[in-house]
Parts: C-alpha cells; structure tokens; sequence
C-alpha cells in the first residue's frame, strides 16, 4: 500500500488488522483499574472511610509498574480515558489526583505531548503528594540542611 503524505510517497509494509494492536492488549486493563477504583471510591463513608479508601487504591497503585502509571497518565489525557479525570462531586478533584494514581512515575520518562505537571499540581486536594520524586526531592533537600547543622 502507498500512502502519499505531501509529495512524499511511503509504502507500508503492514497494514493495521483489527484486534492485533495494542488496544487488544491493554483497554482491558486500564478499564479493570479503572472500574476496581471506581468501586472502591463508591463505597459509602460511613462504611469505609476517605483514608481506608486512599488505603485500598495505594495498595493497588502500588502493584503498578513506572511503565503502567505513565501508560495510565498518557491514557488518562486522552478522549479514551476521560473518566480519569472527571470531577467528582462535592470535592472537583478526579480518581488520578485522588487516589495520586501517578505517584511513583518517573516525571523525566513523560517527556512528550504534555506532562504530568502541566496537568496536575504537586498536592492533591487532600494536601497528599501527587508524585513520588518531589517527596524525595524535599527529603534531599531536608536531608542536606539537617546534615549541616549537626
């Protein structure tokens, strides 16, 4: 097949068949994630509080390699994964910044289209840390004051 994209002509090798790509092998599972936080955050309060909630969505999250929370962070921006980043009522923040579902992604491996601090700020509206590398930044930086003053 030649695709001709300006006055360059390209001949593609391969064409896309339906359901070898990897939305065949990865929509089921942002999905799963999606619909296991969404239980979790339906709960009733009086039946599991905010911070056991937050409890059972770290632990989950914690099962998440770098590579899938920036897979769920580049999901999450895109017309697929809207429901990500819907608010949520009374409170406006959404299941990512909620749950600091990116918290342990490399900010320096989300290089292209937007990153994940133009999208969110470093505190999630509970005052919880979105992202794992600015925890250890202040804790350098912690660690290099108290070192000179003893």
């Amino acid at each position: 097949m030649i695709l001709k994209i300006g006055t360059n002509d390209y001949n593609l090798k391969h064409v896309y068949s339906f359901g070898v790509g990897h939305l065949r092998r990865l929509s089921h599972y942002i999905r799963h994630l999606f619909q296991t936080v969404k239980f979790v955050d339906d709960q009733p309060n009086e039946i599991i509080s905010m911070q056991d909630k937050y409890s059972y969505v770290s632990n989950l999250r914690a099962q998440l390699s770098a590579h899938e929370q920036i897979l769920l962070f580049y999901n999450s921006i895109s017309v697929m994964g809207k429901p990500w980043l819907e608010p949520l009522s009374p409170s406006k923040d959404n299941y990512i910044q909620r749950y600091c579902m990116l918290k342990s992604i490399p900010l320096n491996a989300a290089d292209f289209y937007k990153k994940p601090l133009d999208i969110f700020n470093e505190k999630n509206m509970s005052g919880k840390s979105m992202f794992e590398w600015l925890e250890i930044k202040d804790r350098m930086e912690d660690l290099n004051g108290n070192s000179t003053s003893s």
